[in-house]
């Protein structure tokens, strides 16, 4: 029997196909992880974005029940906005971001802390007095659970105004 008619393949063959089988499977788990990267930043994202919108939205009710408002920015990076009902002079709403716990915190002052608007860490916390029935959140950032920064802007009317 000839050596050209015997039948199977040969070590340099299977050698050759071992390695193609190789880097496919390395393609596809890479692409795997690729993927299941992607799918966790995009969901830690989104809770991020609601949790912003959950605290906007917050911000918002209690504004529109209020005749003043006072900002206090003793802290340039994370101010506290004290919102105040006609004729008051306590504040009967207040938002702040507690160092501690990096979140944004409510209650009817600073002292009387109700706790955590949301679960999300804040980043920065600042606000602006367009004018005195106006207040706008010129920057929210919350941290997404991987570390991304998600901004949000707003503009308040104080419609229980004097």
């Amino acid at each position: 029997m000839k050596a050209r008619d015997a039948r199977g393949f040969t070590l340099i063959e299977l050698a050759v196909v071992g390695v193609l089988a190789t880097i496919v499977m390395l393609g596809l788990t890479a692409f795997y992880f690729n993927s299941q990267s992607s799918w966790l930043d995009g969901s830690t994202q989104a809770l991020a974005q609601r949790d912003g919108t959950l605290l906007v939205e917050r911000i918002t009710r209690w504004a529109r029940q209020s005749a003043k408002a006072q900002l206090d920015v003793s802290d340039p990076s994370h101010h506290k906005l004290l919102l105040y009902d006609r004729g008051s002079l306590q504040p009967v709403h207040a938002f702040w971001r507690k160092d501690g716990d990096e979140l944004v915190h409510e209650g009817p002052n600073p002292a009387v802390d109700r706790g955590a608007v949301v679960t999300s860490r804040v980043a920065r916390f600042q606000f602006t007095m367009i004018d005195s029935a106006l207040v706008e959140l010129s920057l929210l950032e919350l941290r997404s659970e991987t570390g991304r920064l998600i901004p949000f802007r707003a503009r308040f009317a104080l419609y229980n105004h004097e």
